[in-house]
């Protein structure tokens, strides 16, 4: 492999024998600064590969630190615009309650549009259109709350669960998440260019 993308700065010298040391969360801030700094998406990728194949190999010998890598991608995904359930493999319990939040709140979307089309004349009012505009509105604003608060749930049951999670399980996650973020750098250079081609 390449020394320009040895992102793990370890120390291969020396006895075979000897524990490999492995910052983690070093690796994965150097991952995102190289990432961030290359506009090509092939050599992102490369980048990416180069730092997982680095994973596999130090693993199993530092299963602590990879809980730790696969935490601070998870803290990451705020500040690369990923939505939780878009940068991590759920298990069904879990999506479950992102879902059935997201189901209420699209329901009083729809309840509170159906609400706002009757027509605002004076007996619509008079039987208490605006009453039911405004209940509804409570409810969707309560809703969108939930919505968040099941993200954050689902978030605790999924680290409850990584926790005691075995070393491929956490090696798929940390590549999974790796590769959600990549994507999503994509995506962004996209939404960039198109409004950049329409100014």
């Amino acid at each position: 492999m390449s020394d320009d993308f040895d992102l793990l700065e370890t120390e291969s010298a020396g006895s075979k024998q000897e524990k490999v040391e492995v910052n983690w969360g070093k690796a994965v801030d150097q991952m995102k600064s190289k990432l961030a700094q290359e506009d090509d998406p092939e050599m992102r990728q490369k980048i990416l590969n180069a730092t997982l194949d680095d994973v596999v190999g130090m693993a199993e010998k530092d299963r602590t630190s990879l809980l730790e890598a696969i935490k601070d991608l998870t803290d990451y995904q705020d500040e690369v615009g990923i939505i939780f359930e878009k940068f991590s493999t759920l298990n069904a319990k879990e999506q479950k309650v992102i879902d059935d939040a997201q189901k209420a709140l699209d329901r009083a979307r729809i309840e509170l549009e159906d609400a706002e089309k009757v027509k605002d004349n004076w007996w619509n009012n008079l039987w208490g259109r605006k009453s039911r505009i405004k209940k509804k509105q409570a409810e969707l604003e309560a809703a969108q709350k939930e919505r968040e608060a099941a993200d954050m749930k689902a978030k605790a049951m999924f680290q409850e669960r990584i926790e005691t999670a075995d070393v491929q399980t956490l090696l798929s996650e940390l590549s999974y998440k790796s590769q959600a973020a990549v994507t999503r750098l994509k995506d962004r250079e996209v939404e960039i260019k198109e409004v950049e081609d329409r100014l």
